[in-house]
């Protein structure tokens, strides 16, 4: 039994159901212990993070893993919005999205704890993934 001190509560902002599947299944092979909650845009992101509306009583997420190709608000506003908020900005996000070219979006938001990677239709590189947002989340937590 996983002791409850050990597991992540992670948000998966992801609008691909066959991603979501994907990286669920991605986590339990890489071991990880957490508590998924998934939303499908980046509105319902920054609600189930500021405990808004359906999402009232939300845990707080050990980590975000964060697709940027959203509908409604994108990821980089997401990503924005977060570092702007003092209430937010040390959740950590893991960018994880199918444009290897935006690689550099951690940069952009030097205030906010952030990792990328591109997603991959290979199970072992997803797992691989999967080990570092998790190691990622537990360095500081």
């Amino acid at each position: 039994m996983i002791a409850r001190a050990d597991l992540l509560t992670v948000l998966l902002v992801e609008d691909n159901a066959g991603d979501v599947y994907m990286v669920r299944e991605a986590l339990e092979e890489a071991g990880c212990s957490y508590d998924l909650h998934v939303v499908d845009t980046g509105i319902k992101a920054m609600d189930f993070l500021y405990r808004r509306g359906q999402f009232s009583g939300s845990p707080r997420p050990d980590l975000v893993i964060l697709d940027l190709n959203l509908p409604g608000k994108p990821g980089q506003e997401v990503m924005a919005e977060m570092e702007a908020s003092p209430e937010l900005k040390d959740v950590p996000v893991a960018v994880l999205t199918t444009s290897r070219s935006s690689s550099d979006i951690c940069q952009r938001y030097p205030g906010l704890r952030s990792m990328f990677a591109a997603k991959t239709p290979l199970t072992h590189e997803l797992i691989d993934i999967m080990k570092r947002f998790d190691r990622f989340a537990r360095s500081r937590k």
